[in-house]
């Protein structure tokens, strides 16, 4: 009996000794985890330790961001990108003026950069773009970049460089010289200012896939943006294009901060637990913007 007792004991000693082992063990494991992460205090969220132009002067090639519970549909995320600038717009900027130059664009196709004057500026006369890019009404056609362009981009060997990757929100991997010259190379010594074409992405599938990550029904979704179910159900299902309100959804998707204010002036009608699910959501994408701002301070 004394030696079933002992036993028993022994088992019971056992098992809440390797209990609390194990509980300290992953205890210290996540810890030793969660310290390759910094905490931003102000919107309660950890990011990847990334030395960035506000942690010193050495960069990463990349980071890794961690927010708890986020999630959202690869729809949601397809204006981030900036790989769908369609061609440079170039301008000259006087002190209270600004008048569009020319454009250049990258030909896919023939695997060369074109690039060609408005015939507006070239009425006025005013100065070319650069030495190989005389002012002249036929079409400039190079396989490699032109000159003029090539000189607005600094250097990779530039100390400074990660950092003006970063002030611009693109990686500092990025090759592609359509990105690099509206962002890092947008401004210059010149009165020349380059700006980025873009290709509209934005449709009905947005919409949709919206709608299905605030997890609203169309009447609801209808009712907590103030537009008619009609109206939308004829935008999800392509047979309309419904332009002013589709401008309107479009600022809802890219800034989460007007859609849940618009969302909380309309939503009275919709059941609690609904409007909850809609405000986290909604909160959570503005702690990604506030996180990508953040780090482009």
């Amino acid at each position: 009996m004394k030696k079933t007792l002992w036993i028993v004991l022994g088992i019971a000693i056992l098992s809440v000794g390797s209990h609390v082992y194990f509980k300290q063990r992953n205890t210290h494991i996540a810890f030793s985890y969660l310290d390759q992460f910094q905490y931003i205090p102000s919107i309660n969220c950890y990011e990847k330790g990334r030395p960035l132009s506000y942690f010193g002067k050495k960069t990463a090639n990349k980071a890794v961001l961690l927010l708890h519970g986020y999630g959202a549909s690869p729809a949601s995320f397809m204006h981030l990108a900036k790989n769908n600038i369609f061609s440079v717009l170039v301008y000259l900027e006087r002190r209270k003026s600004r008048m569009f130059v020319g454009e250049l664009i990258y030909d896919k196709k023939e695997k060369s950069y074109v690039f060609q004057y408005d015939n507006k500026y070239l009425n006025v006369k005013l100065i070319p773009l650069g030495p190989e890019l005389p002012l002249s009404r036929k079409k400039f056609v190079s396989k490699k970049l032109f000159e003029s362009f090539v000189d607005r981009l600094p250097s990779r060997d530039n100390p400074a460089y990660g950092d003006y990757c970063a002030s611009e929100g693109i990686d500092i991997d990025e090759t592609d010289p359509l990105i690099l010259l509206t962002t890092i190379g947008k401004r210059g010594p010149s009165s020349f200012v380059f700006e980025g074409k873009y290709i509209k992405t934005f449709s009905a599938e947005d919409v949709k896939s919206f709608r299905e990550e605030l997890h609203l029904t169309a009447k609801e979704f209808a009712l907590g943006f103030s537009i008619t179910e009609k109206t939308l159900i004829a935008i999800e299902g392509g047979q309309s294009k419904g332009r002013d309100v589709m401008k309107r959804l479009e600022l809802y998707i890219r800034f989460p901060a007007v859609a849940l204010f618009e969302f909380r002036r309309n939503c009275a009608q919709i059941h609690r637990d609904k409007r909850r699910l809609v405000e986290q959501v909604l909160s959570q994408k503005i702690n990604y913007e506030k996180i990508k701002s953040h780090r482009h301070l």
